[in-house]
């Protein structure tokens, strides 16, 4: 029994759509070529802290943009918390940019929401990140928080919005930008 053409169509356009809704989730196809041409985000891929401190130290480009930067390789891959947020602080008192976006202008703030880290987060919201910039899917720090099923969180990031008083009339906007 073969499946009709009308079946085959809307399977097809429910496995673009499941992979269309994947894309827009900052962490999950964020991954280029095996190896990054910037030795620093290969050494925060590989979860080498020691190497990425040393490589810092030596004056690395905390800025490269591979697909990924410095900084979202910090919090997409160093695993142990204590260090992932060392090597935030060292890779942003270095002069990493804290909105620079990756390739599909993810911010790091955005991943950091989706996955829950608030202590990352936080970080980020006091060395000054935007949490209403947007990716290419519209989606901004606060919607990436209510997609990863960290509601309080996002509403933590919209009483930053009001505190801060920035872009405060572009609240309203954060609200509805919902995946």
């Amino acid at each position: 029994h073969t499946a009709s053409p009308t079946n085959r169509y809307a399977l097809t356009m429910l496995l673009i759509w499941l992979v269309s809704i994947s894309a827009q989730l900052p962490g999950l196809n964020s991954n280029g070529q095996a190896e990054s041409y910037s030795p620093l985000i290969q050494a925060l891929v590989d979860g080498n802290v020691p190497k990425a401190e040393e490589l810092i130290a030596a004056g690395a480009d905390v800025a490269a943009l591979d697909t990924i930067t410095p900084l979202y390789a910090a919090q997409e891959y160093v695993q142990k918390s204590k260090q992932r947020h060392m090597i935030m602080r060292k890779l942003l008192k270095a002069g990493a940019p804290v909105d620079q976006p990756t390739q599909d202008n993810t911010t790091t703030l955005m991943l950091a929401a989706y996955h829950g880290d608030k202590r990352s987060v936080q970080l980020l919201l006091d060395e000054g990140a935007d949490p209403l910039l947007t990716n290419h899917m519209e989606a901004n720090a606060i919607s990436a928080a209510r997609t990863g099923n960290h509601h309080e969180l996002a509403e933590q990031l919209l009483e930053h919005i009001g505190e801060s008083g920035a872009r405060h009339h572009h609240a309203h906007s954060a609200e509805k930008s919902e995946l």
